[in-house]
């Protein structure tokens, strides 16, 4: 692809992965810093909107991206930048870049206070995507980024604090983080939150009500909390004490609720029944009783390029013995108690053990 073909509106991965192929030396080498300094001299120019560099996956980061590639002309049009694979340390002699909406770093190696920097000279930035950025401990959100919507924090394994003063954030999604404090500032905004960590059942009854009263979506996986597989839960079945009655509180915005590791434990059924009760919005309930493990079948070549005679059969995800001797159990405490107490305007799904897959051990 010439240089000159270029448009001010390009995404530079795939193009940077063509001109390898055209005789760009291998990755590993030893010159591949040099040949991708001087191709991204060229290349990006005055003009560019989107700049999307993502280097292969080759061991240790070596090239660091020069800050010298946003110059005064790129900084006043870049709109979206995606680094990947690489190393990125902004200085303070950087310019501001007043047009970028949209910041994704992957297996970046940035320092939190040039991390810091950097989104303080972007007050246009509305999209943070930050995945594998090993060196951050701390991430500050500086309160100049008015504009910013969407946060998503993934697998820095080292991050421990978060601290966010932008006030109009609505989605936030957070995953593979032992974050230790969390501070998401003004929340009042907040429409959709997804927190996969640790220790989370505490924080999600006693925070989220009171400051996040506009939420939408909440999504949230906690582990850590308790060992579930050899904890006794009060069955259903086992006692002879009727299910206990909530305190109603009406939740007329709920429209969709699955819970993943559905059983016959009398708390379970109990809050399925209050859901049931007291959300009179609900168009969707899902029980699944197999923990939310992978359906097998047909795994079609299609999404490969492939005919769709190349297919293969894919099994089930293993499930303990624990998990499917409770499944059965699960499911007639469904069609005993729940059944009968689901409107007609409500769509109950129910997710059961594969019995194609699992028959011997459900057998036995």
């Amino acid at each position: 692809m010439p240089v000159n073909s270029i448009s001010p509106k390009v995404k530079l991965a795939s193009d940077l992965q063509h001109k390898q192929s055209e005789g760009m030396p291998n990755m590993h080498d030893y010159n591949r810093n040099i040949n991708c300094h001087n191709w991204l001299q060229i290349a990006v120019t005055p003009g560019i909107e989107d700049l999307a560099l993502i280097l292969c996956r080759s061991g240790k980061i070596t090239y660091n991206v020069p800050c010298s590639i946003l110059s005064d002309g790129v900084r006043n049009s870049i709109r979206s930048l995606q680094l990947s694979f690489c190393a990125f340390h902004p200085t303070t002699e950087l310019g501001p870049l007043k047009k970028l909406t949209s910041l994704s770093l992957s297996s970046v190696r940035i320092l939190e206070d040039e991390l810091e920097f950097f989104l303080s000279n972007t007050p246009s930035l509305e999209q943070l995507d930050l995945g594998d950025c090993k060196e951050i401990v701390c991430l500050k959100i500086p309160c100049v980024l008015q504009q910013l919507r969407c946060l998503k924090v993934s697998d820095c394994l080292k991050l421990r604090v978060i601290e966010n003063k932008a006030r109009n954030l609505s989605s936030f999604i957070l995953s593979g983080v032992r974050v230790r404090k969390l501070s998401l500032g003004e929340t009042l905004q907040m429409k959709n939150l997804s927190l996969h960590r640790s220790n989370l059942v505490c924080y999600a009854r006693t925070e989220l009500p009171s400051t996040m009263p506009n939420l939408e979506a909440l999504d949230i996986s906690s582990h850590y909390e308790v060992a579930q597989e050899h904890m006794k839960h009060e069955s259903v079945f086992g006692g002879y004490s009727r299910l206990r009655q909530m305190p109603e509180h009406r939740h007329v915005c709920l429209k969709s609720v699955k819970i993943t590791g559905f059983s016959s434990a009398k708390s379970l059924v109990e809050l399925t029944c209050y859901i049931l009760e007291n959300a009179s919005s609900l168009d969707c309930l899902t029980l699944d009783t197999t923990y939310g493990a992978g359906r097998c079948g047909l795994e079609s070549a299609r999404s490969c390029g492939g005919p769709m005679v190349n297919c293969v059969l894919m099994e089930c995800d293993p499930l303990s013995k624990g998990m499917l001797s409770e499944a059965p159990r699960g499911v007639m405490a469904i069609r005993t108690y729940i059944e009968d107490k689901v409107p007609s305007t409500v769509k109950l799904t129910v997710v059961e053990p594969c019995s194609r897959c699992h028959t011997s051990l459900l057998l036995s």
